[in-house]
């Protein structure tokens, strides 16, 4: 996915799990550093859904830019956008370019 990303022309970080991810989402004073951030449901030491739920309660600058990705989120409720696996790139393109000009919208 990083890839694709890149050829479009953006910048990406891929972080192995969630503690990690959680590291560097949460560290950052004021605004948040990321235009949007694609997050699996299920990763190793923290989950997709603690991290959006830790950014709701905390950094709403934050979770309005994630997208939980998953293969498995039957019963998962949240306000974020879900995409289901395998999807097509070109569902994750139109997903995260609307993050990113709500959020430019909204600037």
């Amino acid at each position: 996915m990083a890839r694709f990303f890149e050829r479009r022309g953006w910048r990406c970080i891929s972080i192995a799990d969630g503690a990690a991810a959680e590291a560097v989402l949460f560290s950052l004073d004021g605004g948040c550093a990321f235009d949007v951030v694609l997050c699996d449901l299920r990763l190793p030491y923290k989950s997709g859904l603690d991290l959006y739920q830790r950014a709701e309660s905390e950094r709403p600058d934050v979770a309005s830019r994630f997208v939980l990705v998953s293969g498995d989120a039957e019963g998962v409720q949240v306000a974020c956008p879900i995409l289901w696996k395998p999807f097509p790139l070109c569902d994750v393109a139109v997903v995260a370019d609307a993050i990113l000009n709500r959020n430019l919208a909204a600037a």
